[in-house]
């Protein structure tokens, strides 16, 4: 997977959201494997966010109330439920419905997108063959294990033609639950906004507020008192203030990096802002072996807790 200093891949957050998007398509996957799989295949036909339930750390298909034998050439077919799948997985990560010229975020990690866009295929056929391909290719990008054999129960299989009139009955009011849990839960996703583009000053720093301040902003020369996580450019965190369990303090001038005293002069106290910070303004050509490769580009999310005078 491509390596980003944002979006994605710019906090260690970020990154296991993506990972438990791909998490819940893999387990919708499963139901859908077994599904397509049965001596008489099984199309759902009608996947989507209220019909998939949440139950522990897997999810279940529900609401069979348009799934269809495969019979013609003109039926809903496997390829019909993997391009849901899609869909799906793009809502999750973008918080929006995919269109007909679909467009994937510029940070966007290269492997996911590829994923998504096979599945949304407007070709049936070059779409995946079927859900178990999907599948592992999800499993080999985010490295995920693989199920166990035993494990069919993805799916809240739908009744038989001999099925009472009771049991359709409970299954509708059990879908109706669902469809109210489901949708609730999803929509953190749904409504979640994207992080905003960030601002580039004139010196190439980049930086993204996430809480704006409302106290006094630091001038050179006096003393700051912060908390802060940073990474290097391929996400990996090496240092974090809150680990240690006490802010950091120090005054703003030549000690600091320039990426720091850049980004902290425009900030106000009880305010969070995540600094994008390049070479040039971090440690430049020389880095800071061990830690700190030569020419690396760092982010920090920076929370300022208070200014105090020399």
């Amino acid at each position: 997977m491509d390596h980003y200093t944002t979006g994605w891949r710019g906090t260690a957050a970020r990154q296991d959201r993506l990972k438990e998007a791909a998490e819940l398509v893999i387990g919708i996957l499963s139901g859908l494997k077994h599904l397509h799989s049965l001596p008489e295949p099984i199309i759902h036909g009608d996947l989507k966010p209220s019909n998939i339930l949440l139950q522990g750390d897997s999810p279940r298909l529900t609401d069979f109330g348009i799934a269809r034998l495969i019979k013609t050439d003109q039926s809903p077919t496997v390829q019909t439920d993997l391009w849901a799948a899609g869909v799906i997985f793009y809502e999750l990560i973008t918080g929006k419905l995919p269109n007909h010229e679909t467009e994937f975020p510029a940070d966007m990690p290269e492997g996911v997108a590829k994923i998504i866009a096979k599945a949304l295929e407007r070709d049936r056929d070059s779409r995946y063959s079927s859900a178990e391909e999907m599948q592992r290719e999800l499993r080999l990008l985010f490295g995920s294990e693989e199920e166990q054999e035993e494990e069919p129960a993805y799916v809240s299989h739908p009744p038989t033609s001999k099925s009472s009139s009771l049991e359709w009955k409970l299954l509708a009011g059990f879908v109706i639950l669902v469809a109210v849990l489901v949708g609730g839960y999803l929509a953190v996703f749904k409504n979640r906004a994207p992080d905003p583009a960030p601002v580039v000053t004139a010196s190439g720093l980049k930086y993204i507020d996430l809480k704006e301040g409302d106290g006094p902003t630091p001038r050179l020369g006096q003393r700051v008192q912060v908390h802060y996580i940073g990474w290097l450019a391929n996400g990996t965190e090496f240092n974090n203030s809150y680990k240690l369990g006490r802010p950091a303090e120090f005054p703003l001038g030549p000690a600091l990096i320039p990426g720091w005293n850049e980004g902290l002069q425009s900030m106000k106290v009880g305010g969070k802002r995540r600094l994008i910070i390049p070479p040039g303004l971090a440690y430049g050509q020389m880095g800071r072996p061990p830690v700190i490769p030569p020419n690396e580009t760092l982010t920090f999310e920076i929370e300022l807790l208070a200014v105090k005078q020399n």
